[in-house]
C-alpha cells in the first residue's frame, strides 16, 4: 500500500565517462568497467538507497528495500535504457497500526566474531 516506490538504477557508463576526463584519466578507469576493482556505481547506488531508508525512518515513515522479480518487464514498461543497472525497489509510506516485522526478524543474527576478521598483513 506504499504510495511511493522508488526504483534505483546505477549507471556504469557515467563512471567510465567521468574517469576518462583529464583530471581523472591517470587512474586508468576511463577505459571501461572491466578495469575497476569494484563496481562503485553499484556501491554508490546502494549507499544512496540506505540513505533513503534512513531518511524515511527519521521522518517516521515505513520503508523497505526489495528485489524486483521481473526487472526486464519493469525496464521495458518504463523505457529504462539497458545500460542502466537495476538495483531493486524501495517502497515508502506511512506505517499502519499493527504492522508486523518480516518473517526473518526472529532469526538469530551472526555474532561479531563470525563476521569481523582481524589480522595483520
Amino acid at each position: 500500500r506504499a504510495p511511493v516506490v522508488a526504483l534505483p538504477f546505477a549507471d556504469p557508463q557515467a563512471y567510465v565517462e567521468r574517469y576518462s576526463e583529464p583530471d581523472k584519466a591517470a587512474t586508468g578507469w576511463g577505459v571501461g568497467t572491466e578495469v575497476w576493482s569494484a563496481p562503485y556505481w553499484t556501491i554508490d547506488t546502494a549507499m544512496a538507497v540506505m540513505s533513503l531508508l534512513l531518511a524515511a525512518e527519521d521522518e517516521g515513515l515505513g520503508a523497505l528495500f526489495f528485489a524486483v522479480a521481473h526487472p526486464a518487464r519493469v525496464r521495458d514498461a518504463l523505457a529504462i535504457p539497458h545500460g542502466m543497472q537495476f538495483i531493486g525497489a524501495v517502497a515508502v509510506g506511512v506505517r499502519t497500526a499493527g504492522s508486523r516485522p518480516g518473517r526473518s526478524a526472529d532469526r538469530p543474527r551472526r555474532s561479531s566474531q563470525e563476521i569481523i576478521r582481524w589480522g595483520r598483513w
